[in-house]
């Protein structure tokens, strides 16, 4: 009785084995991939060339690949840190677009359901020991947040971040496994590991990098009023300068930018009245840097002008309306001034300030 339930159970499995991608069962559960990583879509040893690239917006998740990610001007600001994996052995399932899919010979008959966002895509599994992590670190946020203000398109908000190395076998999923083999175990070329059956696909026998990770890009994000709650960063400070209303929206423009400048000295003077290595570093009076220029208009005007070019107009607003004798304008500007500009921006101001 034993042997023959033995029988029937070996029944399905043969015919997976001998019949090559079969319709199985779909799967009950969705797949969950390891996150935020995908199939390359090509191997090689060397993905330099690849890290820092940006991600076009609006990708769906089964069309990203490497090929298809965007080298831009921001790219520069990423450097190659690389790591050793020390031999570890995973046994993980990753996201493959439909060109990835294409190039690992996977049927596009067999769809399996990915779990994240309701979206659909090849599961591939990959069985491998990892040897290697090459990872893109950010090496000038402030140039980095500049670079991306300077056009809507310079930046998105996902890079290649990460590739990984190792040896090990690729499968392909061709669907829930049938009872008789719901187990793990190898029969007749077909694998079965949590419910899943898998067929063999590629075998990497050296190490290449086969594999890559999405990383969010620290872009600034800008919803909402950015005037009201300019953004917050760590690299610099972003103030937001307003004009009156004025008959010329060039000079509703000038004032705003005067305005922003007059916040960022009085932004310096109290960096320089809490740092002391900062006080030390600025000659002349700089200790009370409000006081000097708050009610004196020349000696504002020239300060503003001291440390205009450090400071950067990444955003305007100009709102007009008619009045009695014509338009009227009144100008917004979000401005930005990096930390790295703060020690030479308050010398200058003291110097220009005199």
């Amino acid at each position: 009785m034993h042997l023959k339930k033995a029988l029937f159970a070996l029944i399905p499995l043969a015919w997976m084995a001998c019949s090559g991608p079969q319709p199985v069962h779909q799967a009950m559960a969705p797949l969950t991939p390891k996150k935020n990583f995908f199939m390359r879509n090509s191997f090689d040893t060397d993905p330099s060339a690849y890290l820092g690239r940006f991600v076009p917006k609006g990708t769906p998740l089964s069309e990203i690949d490497d090929a298809a990610a965007l080298r831009k001007t921001c790219s520069q600001f990423f450097t190659i840190r690389k790591v050793g994996g020390g031999g570890v052995i995973y046994d993980e399932i990753f996201h493959a677009s439909s060109q990835v899919s294409a190039g690992l010979s996977i049927p596009d008959n067999i769809p399996v359901t990915m779990g994240i966002q309701g979206q659909s895509g090849k599961a591939v599994r990959v069985r491998y020991n990892l040897k290697e992590k090459w990872i893109a670190d950010l090496n000038d946020p402030a140039g980095f947040a500049r670079c991306c203000a300077q056009a809507d398109d310079a930046c998105t908000d996902q890079i290649l971040g990460e590739f990984i190395s190792g040896t090990g076998t690729i499968f392909y999923a061709l669907g829930e496994a049938s009872k008789g083999g719901s187990g793990v175990g190898d029969v007749g070329g077909v694998t079965f590991k949590d419910g899943f059956a898998w067929r063999q696909s590629i075998e990497m026998p050296n190490p290449v990098f086969f594999a890559f990770k999405l990383t969010q890009t620290p872009t600034t994000q800008r919803t909402g009023d950015w005037c009201e709650r300019p953004p917050r960063v760590a690299h610099g400070k972003y103030v937001c300068g307003v004009s009156e209303w004025i008959d010329s929206e060039r000079k509703a423009r000038d004032l705003a930018l005067f305005e922003a400048r007059r916040q960022l000295l009085k932004y310096i003077s109290e960096k320089i009245s809490d740092d002391a290595t900062l006080r030390e570093s600025v000659s002349g009076n700089a200790q009370n840097l409000q006081t000097m220029f708050g009610e004196n208009t020349d000696h504002l005007s020239r300060a503003a002008g001291g440390i205009a070019r450090f400071v950067e107009a990444e955003e305007w607003k100009v709102d007009q309306e008619q009045a009695a004798g014509g338009w009227k304008y009144r100008a917004k500007v979000l401005a930005f001034m990096p930390n790295t500009s703060l020690l030479q921006a308050a010398k200058e101001a003291v110097q220009a300030g005199r």
